[in-house]
């Protein structure tokens, strides 16, 4: 089937902008069944899961600390997988334990009343549990197979010698934990090789992982150990609706026994493959330096291939999209481009892209090491001079490509600081954008009027993002108060840009650098991520100039108390023109007295003081005489004259800008004066307001954060005002200061969603 036959097969699907939020209601397509499938040229599998060295880097052997060898059968008529899984753990620390947390997130999907679903209700992104279709890990069996080998690697596929020593094991109260019991202590240093049989159930698939039809997305689907920390001891939480993963880093080899027409995309690369029944197939993988190992498979799946810079791309894609196939893979390509130029070289030889089919969209958008899955682009019904837009699929690919750094090679605690992936992660897509099309680019087109992505994130910011501080634990966001998407994902974002453009942009990207070099394989937590920054932007106090050099009158900017405001308050910053306008300015009408070493002005006469005094009284007004050391300037003519009417140099323009909440931090503030000059100043932001005087110039209008720097900031129509006394203020004040219609049609569209 040619691409304009897959695309003659797709029913156009409306595309909604709605609170500026786009979201893809999906494809159809019409009966295209007895269409032959297209075909594409493949790319041998790599040979190594990990690229040379001298491009991935040195990765140290602190970081390899657990390595698994699973053999696991998928019965597709059941929908469970039966598997035999042997772990070799090394312990780190300096620690000694007796006792091996795993996670059994399967569970989360066993009964309404698990931690997970009490959250979730049945429901996720959308999508709701099919009745009576849970999904459950069972483990029926735990056995020690050695301790402290002597070996530093243990070779784990091999057979062992002798039976393991059965150990004491048990679920947790809460059903997505257990914890093993070992018979003595592990030490720093030492190894545990433990064997567990285990069966896994997947769940209709509506969060992540299940199956739908033939389809199967088997992730976090076999027990898995948690993370000793040096300080903290051992990670292993409860699995809720918000709490992502954390997981250590080390070698898999996964062999997976499959129906022999089943498509299978699989973390790492294929090293084998054998046939040991008829109807069937054993595949063999093998990823290096993952800290989880995810697979797919489908019959209907069509491979689709691209290679950047020796990556190998994988795309599994439905028969009924494989005409956007291209589209993916250019976004996977400037997602590496831009993400390899920032935070370093990605280490792995393969990335594979999954395209769930119709009905199992909650698998969608979803990462795991080497292999992700996306969403479809959808099809608008209008022509593309009405509406054009580069989110729906695109921004899927290029968000969950992203995880490949800070989630899948950084593996920060996603339960403890969901922030430092998620949030970072969409911040990093920003600036895929950024540096595909231009600063800022269009991401929605209606009419010609775009909506930017500094847009699409102020206007995020209006939907809870206000409701809860960032830095916080993933089970502290309540799912009734709907704040954890525009906090975690999109106010983290929102700090780290306006922080970005604030400082300049080359800081901002040293410190990511920095940053990337020191987090990879690392477990980084958000206090190496702040510190960074503020060694990276500040001065050695942590400061930022924004105006001045240093001396009176300098406008700082507090880098860590920035941070602390933007991830550890819930407020946002809100700025407004108090008061624009202008007013006589002053001048010298009235008594001074004579500063000290001038000369005094010479008394007049007493004839003239006595005849003063008499008309003074014969018409009822003060004598223009007073005491030695004064002296008196005549009131100019103007005196009574309107302002508006006053020539420039005898006006005084002021500007009044305040904050409405308690987020404080400098802003720029541009004033437009009457002879057309432009000037831009930056208050402080630390007072609840502050005034501009400029004596002797009319300001006609000014605007807060002209630059749009502050993408915090979601209410912006009080940031822009023109003088009261402005000779001619545009009917609608705010075409004015827009400048143009673009402008003024992305305003109007924040408008009237009540910014």
């Amino acid at each position: 089937m040619s691409r304009s036959a897959a695309r003659a097969c797709r029913t156009p699907r409306a595309l909604a902008l709605g609170l500026g939020i786009v979201a893809a209601l999906g494809s159809g397509a019409l009966g295209c069944d007895d269409a032959e499938p297209p075909s594409f040229p493949a790319i041998p599998e790599p040979e190594q899961a990990l690229r040379p060295e001298s491009v991935r880097g040195v990765i140290p052997e602190q970081a390899h600390v657990v390595d698994y060898w699973i053999d696991a059968r998928l019965d597709e008529r059941a929908h469970e997988i039966h598997g035999t899984l042997r772990m070799a753990w090394r312990n780190r620390t300096a620690r000694s334990v007796d006792r091996l947390p795993l996670h059994l997130y399967m569970n989360a999907f066993r009964a309404e009343d698990s931690a997970w679903m009490a959250d979730a209700r049945g429901s996720h992104r959308g999508q709701n549990l099919a009745r009576d279709r849970w999904g459950f890990v069972d483990v029926s069996r735990v056995s020690l197979l050695a301790h402290n080998p002597a070996q530093p690697r243990i070779v784990l596929e091999q057979t062992p010698s002798q039976p393991g020593v059965p150990l004491r094991f048990g679920e947790d109260a809460e059903p997505s934990t257990m914890t093993v019991t070992l018979p003595e202590p592990v030490g720093a240093g030492e190894s545990v090789v433990l064997e567990l049989e285990f069966t896994t159930r997947l769940p209709q698939v509506f969060a992540r992982t299940g199956y739908y039809g033939d389809f199967h997305m088997a992730g976090q689907w076999f027990p898995k150990i948690g993370v000793l920390e040096e300080q903290a001891g051992w990670q292993a939480h409860t699995f809720g609706l918000f709490s992502e993963f954390y997981a250590d880093f080390g070698d898999y080899e996964v062999f997976l026994d499959v129906p022999s027409d089943y498509v299978v995309g699989a973390t790492g690369v294929r090293v084998g493959e054998e046939a040991p029944s008829e109807g069937r197939k054993r595949l063999h993988y093998r990823a290096q330096m993952v800290h989880d190992f995810a697979w797919v498979a489908d019959p209907n799946f069509i491979e689709h291939w691209g290679e950047y810079e020796g990556i190998r791309i994988r795309q599994l894609i439905q028969p009924k999209f494989v005409d956007d196939a291209d589209t993916h893979l250019e976004a996977q390509k400037l997602a590496l481009a831009s993400m390899e130029a920032r935070f370093g070289s990605y280490p792995w030889s393969t990335i594979t892209i999954v395209h769930a089919p119709e009905g199992a969209g909650g698998a969608g958008g979803m990462e795991y090491p080497t292999l992700y899955t996306t969403s479809n682009i959808a099809d608008s019904p209008l022509p593309a001079w009405v509406l054009r837009e580069r989110i729906t699929g695109v921004f899927t690919t290029v968000h969950e490509f992203g995880h490949q750094y800070f989630q899948g090679l950084f593996a920060s605690n996603e339960h403890a600081q969901p922030w430092l992936d998620e949030g970072m992660n969409t911040t990093a897509n920003q600036l895929v954008y950024w540096d595909a099309y231009g600063d800022d680019p269009w991401v929605v087109e209606l009419l010609g009027h775009p909506l930017t992505t500094k847009d699409l994130i102020a206007l995020s910011m209006l939907f809870g993002a206000d409701r809860d501080p960032i830095d916080q634990p993933a089970d502290r966001f309540d799912p009734v108060v709907e704040s954890y998407g525009a906090v975690t994902y999109q106010k983290t974002a929102a700090v780290m840009l306006t922080l970005r453009e604030l400082c300049g942009r080359a800081p901002w990207d040293r410190a990511m650098a920095r940053y990337a070099a020191l987090a990879r394989f690392a477990h980084p937590n958000g206090a190496l991520l702040e510190r960074v920054l503020v060694e990276e932007i500040g001065d050695e106090r942590g400061r930022l100039a924004m105006v001045g050099d240093g001396g009176p009158g300098t406008v700082w900017l507090d880098v860590q108390d920035y941070l602390d405001q933007g991830l550890r308050g819930a407020a946002l910053p809100d700025f407004r023109l108090l008061a624009v306008g202008n007013r006589r300015a002053l001048g010298d009408a009235g008594w001074h007295r004579v500063a000290e070493g001038e000369p005094l002005p010479p008394e007049p006469p007493q004839a003239v003081i006595a005849t003063q005094r008499a008309l003074a009284g014969l018409f009822g007004y003060a004598p223009p005489i007073g005491p030695s050391g004064l002296t008196r300037s005549e009131t100019p003519g103007d005196w009574n004259t309107k302002v508006a009417a006053l020539d420039d140099d005898r006006v005084e323009g002021f500007v009044v800008v305040g904050r409405r909440t308690s987020f404080r931090m400098p802003v720029e503030v541009l004033v437009e004066f009457g002879d057309g000059e432009r000037l831009t100043l930056v208050w402080d932001g630390q007072a609840d307001h502050h005034r501009f005087d400029f004596p002797g110039r009319r300001v006609t209008k000014a605007i807060v954060d002209p630059r749009m720097q502050v993408l915090l900031e979601a209410r912006k129509l009080d940031n822009a005002a023109w003088a009261k006394d402005a000779a001619d203020p545009p009917a609608e004040p705010l075409s004015g200061w827009l400048g143009d219609m673009d402008e003024a049609a992305a305003l109007a569209v924040l408008g009237g969603l009540g910014i």
